[in-house]
Parts: C-alpha cells; sequence; structure tokens
C-alpha cells in the first residue's frame, strides 16, 4: 500500500564545509490481482486491478551532523485521478 525511498548525498557547500541533501519519494496505491499458469509455467494469464492515490516528494538540506534536526520540505504532490481506474480495468494489451 504505502511505499517510499529515500537517497542521500554529501559533497561541499563551496566555503570548505559539509553539506548533506536526503530526497524522499512516497507513493500509496492499492492492488489487487490474480494469475495463472498453465503448460509448465511458460503461459501466464490473469488479471490486475491497480489504483495509484498519491506521489509524494521531500527534500532537505544541512550540515551531516545535523540532518536528522531538519524538516522535511514538499517539493511535489500529484493527487489521483478517479477516471484511471478505468484504464486499468479494461485490458490494454497482451503480453506474449
Amino acid at each position: 500500500m504505502g511505499r517510499q525511498a529515500t537517497v542521500s548525498a554529501q559533497g561541499s557547500d563551496g566555503a570548505g564545509g559539509a553539506v548533506q541533501r536526503d530526497i524522499k519519494v512516497a507513493s500509496n496505491s492499492f492492488n489487487l490481482g490474480k494469475y495463472y499458469t498453465w503448460g509448465g509455467d511458460k503461459f501466464m494469464w490473469g488479471y490486475s486491478f491497480d489504483v495509484g492515490v498519491r506521489f509524494r516528494g521531500y527534500t532537505r538540506k544541512a550540515e551531516p551532523s545535523k540532518i536528522s534536526d531538519e524538516k522535511w520540505e514538499k517539493i511535489f504532490n500529484v493527487g489521483s485521478d478517479p477516471f484511471r481506474v478505468l484504464y486499468n480495468v479494461i485490458p490494454s494489451a497482451y503480453t506474449i
């Protein structure tokens, strides 16, 4: 349902001091699916119902020793499209 990942990078601030930047992305979604195989696991068929709810990004920047005290700043927030559900319910591709 909820997934998130964080990456960090450290470098110089240009004045000889160290600086760290963290970027975090988070996504909430609902996934439901069922797949069947036949023929010695060579073929698969089934269905999947996926609803993306929200995709958000945050960043923070500070000295490495003080980064945990820094508040996260939102850099993007992509909301859901309620009609997007229909695209996932109606089959649009077949994979062999």
